[in-house]
């Protein structure tokens, strides 16, 4: 997600001044406290970041408290995504201009949940991030595609590493390097990497 974000297909041109920013499902918080650090590409802007288990909140508060000065405002919150108005009080005090979440698909049974998360919210634009060997996130795209007022695009991501370590790393799930199987590419230079999907959903004017 980081990665995607400061990439040349990243959002930059995509937010208004001072965007608001909310992260599913955040553990760590890095894309979101990366934004938060760039002060979200030098537009201000503030960032929630939100995750279920309560140790990971407690984390993402101590994570956020190191943030350097100078960058834009962050919050953490607990959030149920079942929980329809938690979901509302998040949004109560206007629009969410980018909503992004960084391998929250791991399963077929939560693609109907998190697209009525994701078409609640009603982002201006949101992002989700998985690995290649996350096929929910191929349900997740269909599901949102169908969905009124809402256009889904799709582009893919590769971390690259040329650490010998990198290529049992990315296919330690048994599958070949090359043949996407596992998520990794070669190339045959000694290098290696795991390839992610980056669903880039966009609703109301975009959609």
């Amino acid at each position: 997600m980081a990665i995607f974000q400061r990439s040349a297909r990243g959002l930059a041109n995509d937010l208004p001044p001072s965007p608001r920013v909310l992260e599913l499902g955040a553990g760590a918080g890095l894309p979101g406290l990366d934004l938060a650090r760039s002060a979200v590409a030098r537009g201000g802007g503030s960032v929630v970041l939100t995750d279920y288990n309560q140790p990971l909140v407690d984390l993402l508060s101590a994570n956020a408290d190191k943030l350097p000065e100078g960058s834009a405002s962050v919050a953490v919150r607990t959030l149920d995504w079942a929980d329809a108005a938690a979901r509302a009080e998040l949004v109560a005090d206007g629009n969410v201009d980018l909503l992004i979440g960084s391998d929250v698909c791991y399963l077929d049974g939560q693609v109907p949940l998190l697209t009525e998360v994701i078409v609640g919210i009603g982002a201006n634009v949101t992002v989700i991030t998985a690995p290649l060997t996350r096929p929910a996130l191929s349900n997740l795209a269909a599901a949102l595609g169908r969905t009124d007022g809402v256009a889904v695009e799709e582009f893919r991501v590769a971390l690259v590493s040329s650490d010998a370590a990198a290529k049992g790393a990315a296919c330690d799930n048994g599958g070949r390097v090359g043949a996407g199987g596992c998520g990794a590419v070669g190339d045959g230079v000694g290098r290696y990497g795991a390839i992610f999907r980056v669903l880039v959903i966009r609703q109301g004017e975009g959609g």
